[in-house]
C-alpha cells in the first residue's frame, strides 16, 4: 500500500470534526480535495471507513480503530516536531485553549494578552464551550474547567480556588420574607449545573457550626450568566461566584445572604490530554495562569 500521509490527515479531521466542509477549512483545500483523499485512502485500505447521508457521516468499526491509532501517532509525531523547535528555547506554534465563557472574558483573556507580550511568536486560540468535551475531541491542547472535576482520563493541575456567594434579588426575598438560614432548604434555588454535583452545599460559621442545606431546586443551568440573569429576575437564591457580584452588590441589585458563614469555595483546574509530552508553550502558560489567578483569587478573598 502506498502510504500518503495527506489522506491520513484528510480523515483525521473529518474524523474529528465529522465535517467534510470543516475538515477542508482546517487543511486549507476545497472541498472536494478532501473528498478525494477520503475515497482514495478508504480504496488503498480496501474498507471503508466513513459511512455517510446527505446530512451526517458516522465512523465505521475500521474508521474509529483507524482513527484512534493514527491520531495517536500523528501526537507523537506532532510531539517530536514541537520538541524539536523548542530546542531553541522559543515558545512558538498555535496553542488552543477551551474554557467557560464568563471565566474566559474576566480571567483568561488578559492573561493571554499580558502571556503573548512576552511570547510575539506564539498564535493563541481561546473557544468557549464545554472543556472536558472539545479536549477529549482533540481540538484544543488545554482545557479550564470550574468546580469539581468528575474522573476522568486527562491530566489536571490546579490553577486557584475562588469563593462563591448566596444571593437573592430584593424583590425575592421581600416576596418570601427570609427570616433565617433554616429558609434555604424550603425556598426555590437556581443551580449551576457544572458547580453543583454533591446534592447539597455546606454553611459553616465557625468549627463545629455547621448547616447543610439541600437545595429545592427550582430552576437550573450550566451557564452563570443565565444563573445570574434569572436571579436577577427575581427566581431564586442562586450560588454564584463572587468575581461576578461586586457589581450587584454594590448596587443592592442582588444581596448576599448570611454573608457570616463561609459558604463554598470551587476550584479552578486546567487540564491537557494523558499519554504525551506536554509542549514548552502549554507549559509555561500553565505556569503562568498558575501564578498570576492564584495570586487574582487570593486578593480577591482578602479584600
Amino acid at each position: 500500500m502506498d502510504f500518503n500521509y495527506n489522506r491520513v490527515l484528510a480523515y483525521l479531521k473529518v474524523a474529528q470534526f465529522k465535517s467534510f466542509s470543516h475538515a477542508a477549512v482546517q487543511l486549507n483545500i476545497s472541498t472536494s480535495m478532501v473528498s478525494v483523499h477520503i475515497k482514495e485512502l478508504e480504496l488503498s485500505l480496501g474498507t471503508t471507513l466513513i459511512n455517510r447521508t446527505t446530512r451526517s457521516l458516522a465512523l465505521t468499526e475500521a474508521g474509529q480503530r483507524f482513527y484512534d491509532d493514527f491520531m495517536d501517532i500523528k501526537q507523537r509525531i506532532d510531539c517530536s516536531l514541537q520538541t524539536l523547535k523548542e530546542s531553541t528555547g522559543q515558545v512558538c506554534g498555535i496553542l488552543r485553549i477551551v474554557s467557560p465563557r464568563e471565566y474566559g472574558s474576566r480571567f483568561i483573556v488578559p492573561a493571554i494578552a499580558e502571556f503573548s507580550r512576552l511570547h510575539p511568536h506564539l498564535k493563541i486560540v481561546h473557544d468557549v464551550g464545554y472543556p472536558l468535551a472539545n479536549l477529549a475531541s482533540g481540538r484544543h491542547d488545554l482545557a479550564i474547567c470550574l468546580g469539581p472535576l468528575e474522573d476522568s482520563s486527562f491530566k489536571c493541575r490546579k490553577i486557584a480556588d475562588f469563593e462563591n456567594y448566596l444571593v437573592a434579588s430584593p424583590q425575592f426575598l421581600e416576596r418570601y420574607g427570609v427570616q433565617d438560614i433554616n429558609c434555604l432548604n424550603t425556598l426555590p434555588w437556581i443551580t449551576n449545573e457544572s458547580l453543583y454535583k454533591e446534592g447539597k452545599w455546606v454553611l459553616r460559621k465557625q468549627p463545629g457550626d455547621v448547616f447543610i442545606v439541600k437545595p429545592n431546586i427550582r430552576y437550573a443551568s450550566n451557564s452563570l450568566t443565565l444563573i445570574h440573569q434569572m436571579a436577577l429576575f427575581d427566581l431564586g437564591i442562586a450560588a454564584l461566584p463572587a468575581w461576578m457580584l461586586k457589581d450587584d452588590i454594590e448596587a443592592n441589585t442582588l444581596i448576599r445572604l448570611f454573608p457570616e458563614h463561609e459558604f463554598a469555595t470551587s476550584p479552578v483546574n486546567i487540564l491537557y490530554p494523558n499519554g504525551i509530552n506536554l509542549p514548552l508553550k502549554a507549559r509555561r502558560f500553565i505556569d503562568y495562569l498558575v501564578a498570576k489567578l492564584g495570586t487574582v483569587h487570593v486578593q480577591a478573598r482578602t479584600q
